[in-house]
């Protein structure tokens, strides 16, 4: 049975809920976003945060959302299960990409274009995708790449691939207001067997070094703080001296593991596209329930999962919850405290 049905049989026999109408600015439904529930399957651990499902398979897509000033607070992002964040044009500002599966929520945004380091990383997961365009000059064209690519399904706004999912926010302006239902998009989501990616303990032991801050400067303009919070065994995630919020749950944004991965990077183009080796191997720090500690990551060739590995070559164990790996090259300065 689909959540959709399961989550409105739920919602109707134990609360007697109606249907919530749309917001009359925005046009979106103010809904709760839908989350797993038992099916009745057999119990097992989710691929992407280590936390109870059922069933070995997923409805799973990867995002991509806007980080610049103006596409602040973004919304959902919070709800997402894996998050990365790269440099792009320029190297001053950086796009994320959100991979959702536990939770779909009715607004997640901006959407904007894709770029290769991230279509390389969604080609990883082997999920569907959701983008607004796509870099398309010389070097930086991933357009081949993303047609070439067997996603179980894609969804692009901007040259109208399963584009009824998108909304523009009239309370913002273009390019900073596509906004795309997940909800809504599951009817076309087909559930899939996932590769995994990362191992959880939640009984893990770390023997390294006490951190509770960490900061990391992409650009003067995109400057990241976690602060870790004892009592929740997570980091409050800032960024430019100010939380950072979700406009979709209006919380602060708050992660449970963060991964550092340090790789090659160079750009391309007038217009300095930002090109990421994931291939190989390189160096990876883990800040985990107030511990740091430090580590290696690999990816034998493109479309298989990167591995993460602790220093003595075991892979590293990440407490059930979210992960935010944060992809770094050399002139981002990292400080810890």
């Amino acid at each position: 049975m689909r959540k959709w049905g399961l989550s409105l049989l739920v919602c109707f026999v134990l609360m007697g809920c109606s249907a919530k109408p749309k917001d009359p600015i925005t046009g979106f439904k103010a809904v709760d976003p839908i989350e797993y529930l038992n099916t009745g399957k057999a119990e097992t651990t989710s691929v992407f945060t280590g936390k109870t499902k059922y069933g070995n398979t997923y409805e799973a897509v990867g995002v991509m959302f806007e980080n610049t000033k103006e596409a602040r607070p973004q919304s959902g992002i919070s709800l997402a299960d894996v998050v990365y964040e790269i440099s792009v044009d320029g190297w001053a500002i950086s796009r994320f990409l959100g991979i959702f599966s536990s939770t779909f929520p009715t607004k997640v945004g901006p959407v904007r274009s894709a770029r290769f380091p991230f279509v390389r990383v969604i080609r990883e997961w082997d999920i569907a995708f959701t983008h607004y365009g796509a870099g398309q000059t010389g070097e930086g064209n991933v357009l081949p790449l993303i047609r070439s690519t067997p996603f179980p399904v894609r969804f692009d706004g901007h040259t109208g691939l399963n584009d009824q999912y998108f909304s523009r926010d009239p309370a913002r302006y273009a390019p900073h207001n596509a906004y795309w239902n997940a909800q809504e998009a599951l009817e076309m989501i087909p559930e899939i067997e996932v590769k995994r990616h990362f191992t959880f303990d939640k009984n893990a032991y770390y023997a390294g070094t006490i951190v509770h801050r960490l900061d990391l400067r992409y650009s003067s303009t995109n400057q990241v703080r976690y602060d870790y919070l004892p009592d929740e065994h997570r980091y409050a995630r800032s960024i430019n001296g100010a939380p950072m919020m979700d406009a979709y749950t209006d919380k602060q944004v708050k992660v449970t593991n963060i991964i550092v991965q340090h790789a090659p990077h160079y750009a391309v183009e007038a217009v300095k596209y930002v090109i990421v080796e994931f291939e190989g191997s390189g160096v990876a720090e883990y800040f985990i329930d107030g511990t740091y500690l430090k580590g290696t990551w690999k990816k034998p060739k493109e479309g298989e999962p990167t591995t993460f590995y602790d220093d003595k070559g075991q892979e590293i164990n990440l407490l059930p919850g979210n992960t935010w790996i944060q992809v770094v090259h050399p002139d981002i300065a990292i400080t810890k405290n």
